[in-house]
């Protein structure tokens, strides 16, 4: 053996009873294992590197978030208020339908 076929073989530091191929191929293979892996971990290094960046806008967002809560909260008593009334009018029209309605 010799050239790129025994580099193959040699670097994972065994000799394999397969064709030369083959170990060339899983060479390959893990190279490209190797490749995504590294995309992997630069990928996730950027996203830590956004979360430490807004870890200090978390304050402000929950400040946000709790005022728009508070909103969601008034406006839901606010329609709730108007349901009741529309079934106090029907209550007046017909009581029949509005305690079937209850």
């Amino acid at each position: 053996m010799g050239g790129i076929a025994t580099r193959c073989v040699y670097e994972y530091g065994f000799v394999s009873k397969q064709p030369v191929a083959v170990a060339c191929s899983a060479y390959s293979r893990d190279g490209v294992f190797t490749k995504s892996l590294r995309q992997e971990k630069e990928s996730l290094e950027k996203e830590l590197s956004l979360m430490r960046r807004n870890r200090g806008n978390v304050p402000f967002e929950q400040q946000r978030l709790e005022k728009q809560l508070e909103a969601l909260l008034a406006e839901r008593d606010i329609i709730r208020a108007k349901v009741e009334a529309m079934l106090d009018a029907v209550a007046v029209l017909d009581p029949e339908l509005a305690e079937d309605l209850r």
